[in-house]
């Protein structure tokens, strides 16, 4: 690990931790959205792209940051399935 990406690593993990635990109940209204009224849903078209952007984000930095980006994707591939699932 480069001492770049640990720096950005000790500056990002806690922030991005209580996004993904706050986006949790989010992610549950996504279950009753039909019934939600309309600016419900843009809140949680929203919330949903900060969340996407703020992992997207992280985890191109990390790879730009990253010594040796091939094993980096290797090993990261739980970061870049949260951003693609997302």
């Amino acid at each position: 690990m480069t001492p770049g990406l640990a720096a950005w690593r000790r500056w990002t993990d806690l922030p991005l931790l209580i996004l993904a635990i706050g986006s949790l109940p989010v992610l549950a209204l996504e279950l009753i959205r039909d019934d939600l009224v309309a600016m419900d849903q843009v809140f949680l078209d929203v919330m949903n792209l900060v969340v996407l952007v703020a992992f997207g984000i992280d985890y191109v930095v990390e790879l730009a940051l990253a010594g040796n980006r091939r094993s980096f994707v290797r090993h990261e591939w739980t970061s870049a399935l949260i951003v693609i699932t997302q």
